[in-house]
């Protein structure tokens, strides 16, 4: 079983992916309203829009699209927990995400072993990033 997130963007979605790619060094597949069967009723405003993007990085996948609901609102209750074992990527892909965005808790050496860091990035997304000590495993 595997737990893939899945963000809502609105508007911005492909900007945001592409931003995410290019900081985890992934691929990224992205589908829009436009691509979809004419079947599919979409208002016209959406068919640029991104009806789903799948960023793979690794042996891991986000999966986003931009809503077609009124007012997204941008909660806390979701943070996304990326763990580096490379303490040198994890300290620039943190930098990289703090680029315009919000630090709520440095990278740091952490009690647990190896660091952990906490920043909201300039689309409002919640990302936990940690490094992993040889023989740290939680």
């Amino acid at each position: 079983m595997k737990l893939t997130p899945y963000l809502a963007f609105d508007g911005n979605c492909q900007e945001a992916m592409e931003y995410y790619k290019d900081l985890l060094n992934g691929s990224l597949d992205i589908k829009k309203f436009a691509d979809a069967p004419e079947t599919m009723e979409t208002p016209d405003f959406m068919m640029q829009k991104v009806m789903h993007a799948q960023l793979q990085f690794g042996d891991q996948k986000i999966y986003a699209c931009d809503t077609m609901q009124p007012n997204l609102v941008r909660g806390n209750d979701l943070h996304l927990s990326l763990n580096i074992l490379d303490a040198e990527e994890a300290t620039a892909v943190f930098n990289g995400l703090a680029d315009c965005g919000e630090i709520n808790l440095p990278l740091k050496d952490v009690f647990w072993g190896g660091k952990f860091g906490m920043v909201k990035d300039k689309f409002g997304t919640q990302w936990m990033i940690s490094t992993e000590e040889m023989g740290t495993s939680y």
